[in-house]
């Protein structure tokens, strides 16, 4: 019994010891965790400097609210200017269209003398003529006018082509102006000859007209060229 007694008290002690620290543990609020050295709290982050700011870039400037860059603003192109002193050159003289075009379309033009456009009078008739072009040529010449359309104007070489046994005289004008007179010679009325004058023909209707006042040729025919 003595045993018994002795014993108890340490054990209700030992109980209310446990009970003390479980009351305890129930009633103490929770102690905050620990830090840990460099460690960051929690929540959105910060951005730094470095972040906040856009790069501008090489050459453009920030857009409001950090959205990029804008583009440059184009360079305007420099104006050219021509040096002190200098000129034009001057390209000379140059041939006019209407030259041109005469040069490069005007062709022979060629009237036999019997053509049934010309004129004929003073007793000229037509003949035949084996050795002539076209076969035929007008004899008898008193007067004879061949008519030409030329297409331009210019300094052209007339030639009028006969046949003649001896010596004779022809006379030519164009339009009826300055007229040139011509001694001519053959030996055979079949064998044409043919003499020739520069003159300036106008463009349109032309009239040539062969005459004389003496013994004349037998005219064939007549070329512009």
């Amino acid at each position: 019994m003595v045993l018994a007694a002795v014993l108890i008290p340490p054990l209700i002690l030992a109980n209310d010891d446990s009970r003390s620290d479980s009351t305890q543990s129930q009633t103490a609020p929770p102690s905050a965790p620990p830090s840990v050295v460099g460690q960051q709290p929690e929540g959105p982050a910060v951005p730094s400097e470095s972040e906040r700011t856009p790069d501008p870039g090489p050459s453009g400037t920030p857009r409001p609210g950090g959205g990029g860059t804008a583009a440059p603003p184009p360079e305007a192109e420099p104006l050219r200017t021509p040096a002190t002193g200098a000129t034009s050159r001057d390209p000379g003289p140059t041939a006019s269209p209407s030259t041109t075009i005469e040069t490069e379309r005007f062709r022979p033009l060629t009237v036999q003398a019997e053509a049934p456009g010309n004129t004929l009078g003073g007793g000229a008739q037509v003949a035949t003529c084996s050795s002539c072009d076209g076969g035929a040529r007008v004899r008898y010449l008193g007067n004879l006018t061949v008519y030409f359309d030329v297409p331009a104007a210019g300094r052209r070489t007339v030639t009028v082509h006969y046949t003649v046994d001896g010596p004779r005289e022809l006379r030519v004008s164009i339009n009826d102006a300055s007229q040139h007179t011509f001694a001519v010679t053959g030996t055979a009325w079949d064998s044409p000859r043919s003499v020739e004058f520069d003159a300036s023909v106008p463009a349109g209707r032309v009239a040539v007209r062969l005459w004389s006042d003496k013994s004349a040729p037998d005219i064939d025919k007549v070329t512009i060229s």
